[in-house]
């Protein structure tokens, strides 16, 4: 039969699910320190860390939907933009045909240049 010491075991498990570092104040502590302490079973903490551990996913999951939407809104903005562009090159090409229509008129109202017999 495996025993597994619990004291080593549980808060370097902990640190290893959670992503957590030691705070450092001494060597092999985690801050964790107080889920030894529980009368708890070992499955029963197992379970606790695999609580934990899908919690960490769904935040990981909520941070790609808010990344993937963010990058949607950004979509977006370019695509009004370029409309924004394109309604701005218009007014542009209509204000040169407004410019450029009285040009014909002002052709025709010269004078004709004598005729050379």
């Amino acid at each position: 039969m495996v025993t597994i010491n619990q004291d080593i075991f549980v808060p370097q498990f902990v640190d290893a699910i959670l992503g957590v570092r030691s705070l450092g104040t001494v060597k092999g502590t985690s801050p964790f320190r107080d889920v030894e302490a529980l009368p708890l079973p070992l499955p029963l903490l197992l379970l606790l860390l695999l609580l934990l551990l899908l919690l960490r996913l769904l935040l990981l999951l909520r941070l790609l939907l808010l990344l993937l939407l963010l990058l949607l809104l950004l979509l977006l903005l370019l695509l009004r933009l370029l409309l924004l562009l394109r309604l701005l090159l218009l007014l542009l090409l209509l204000l040169l045909l407004l410019l450029l229509l009285p040009l014909p008129l002002l052709l025709l109202l010269q004078p004709n240049p004598p005729v050379s017999s």
